[in-house]
């Protein structure tokens, strides 16, 4: 399967939602799970991306409203 990409980047498959983003991340480290560092998106929340096995993105957000809009 082949990532689609934006100037380079890998852009994810999936992205999941969450309320725990330091609890989420605090864990996937422990694991070893190839990670890159929480970032903060301004009025959208937070998000870091995690890497499956094969080398694909998934990031996880936390939103900094309830409704999970910018």
């Amino acid at each position: 399967m082949v990532q689609n990409t934006v100037n380079g980047k890998l852009l994810p498959h999936t992205a999941y939602f969450t309320d725990q983003i330091n609890e989420h991340y605090a864990y996937m480290q422990e694991k070893g799970v190839r990670l890159d560092p929480i970032i903060e998106e301004g009025e959208c929340g937070w998000h870091f991306d995690l890497y499956d096995p094969d080398g694909n993105v998934i990031t996880i957000w936390r939103a900094k409203n309830l409704r999970g809009v910018c």
